[in-house]
């Protein structure tokens, strides 16, 4: 279950944001510390705050999308890619990453309401070209995924995705009263309980400081799956709506060489903007690499070894495209 777990308008980002005030006026209680009981929030305010922010999410563009892939330590084993991202609720989502300059992507992760996909490019000294691994979201709990990263999970992290309330939801809070985090149980696709963890800032925020830290996955024991670190905020200038800039996703592992992290700057973003009928058709569905051989994941789930006719194991090619 471990792997199931990619600046605008400066001058208005200067002052207090619509989002932000809201957090003041509603849980902050007129921006006091929560070190006294009475001025606490409660876990259905911050619910309410989280759903409110993502009601107003239908759609997310970045067009100028920086992403930075690191495993383990050391630069040998990072790369920096150009690329573009598409996400629309509920489930269509597209990444796309290119090498500075190149014209051919590296990096293809996207889904639809049927399925979710994703594509690592090969380096030169790749003996076989990688395959393009598929799954549908029925198929997913007998499945295994060798790339820890999943559309639902970026859309998570932009805060796309509404809580349902629930009284085994609950509020901690931190000891030096800076952080507070909303626990909510939850269950693997392979039925085990995990929890989602979302870290607020305890205190009122502006500008492009975020006032949700983090989204983590957290398993029965309390050991980290995955987490979402967000770094800044920005403000899209048309739907004057407060949307992720900077995230880190960061896949935790025993040993230090083998984590895996995904940092993703935001540039050049469209919130809400119409969707072509055309684009959303070529983005929104599997694509068709000319030379690569597409494996379902669903119907590998028995095998324990995943390896495609032919090919390698599936740990082994998926990460070494992500190497320099």
């Amino acid at each position: 279950m471990r792997s199931r777990i990619v600046p605008v308008c400066v001058a208005l980002l200067l002052s207090p944001l619509a989002g932000c005030n809201w957090f003041h006026d509603n849980i902050l209680s007129k921006n006091k510390s929560v070190a006294s009981n009475d001025e606490k929030p409660t876990k259905e305010k911050l619910i309410s705050y989280l759903n409110r922010n993502a009601e107003q999410l239908d759609s997310i563009q970045v067009n100028n999308l920086g992403i930075e892939a690191k495993m383990g330590l050391g630069v040998a084993r990072s790369i920096a890619l150009s690329g573009t991202m598409q996400a629309k609720k509920p489930r269509n989502f597209r990444l796309e990453g290119y090498l500075p300059g190149a014209k051919s992507d590296l990096v293809d992760l996207g889904s639809n309401e049927r399925e979710f996909w994703f594509w690592v490019g090969a380096d030169a000294r790749a003996s076989e070209a990688p395959y393009l691994y598929h799954c549908s979201h029925t198929d997913l709990p007998k499945a295994q995924l060798p790339l820890p990263i999943h559309p639902d999970w970026i859309m998570e992290a932009l805060g796309m995705a509404t809580v349902v309330p629930s009284p085994n939801i609950r509020l901690e809070f931190a000891r030096d009263g800076k952080t507070m985090e909303l626990i909510e149980p939850t269950r693997s696709p392979q039925n085990q309980p995990m929890y989602k963890v979302t870290v607020f800032n305890a205190r009122n925020v502006t500008g492009t400081e975020p006032q949700v830290l983090a989204r983590k996955l957290v398993d029965a024991r309390g050991k980290t799956i995955c987490i979402a670190e967000i770094k800044a905020m920005q403000l899209d200038p048309h739907s004057k709506i407060l949307v992720p800039h900077k995230i880190d996703l960061v896949y935790p592992s025993d040993r230090k060489m083998d984590e895996i992290a995904l940092s993703l700057v935001l540039d050049t973003i469209a919130v809400n903007q119409p969707v072509d009928p055309a684009m959303a058709q070529v983005w929104f569905n599997r694509p068709n690499k000319p030379g690569i051989v597409a494996l379902d994941l669903g119907r590998q789930g028995g095998n324990s070894s995943l390896r495609a006719p032919g090919g390698p194991s599936l740990g082994s090619p998926i990460i070494r495209g992500l190497r320099r």
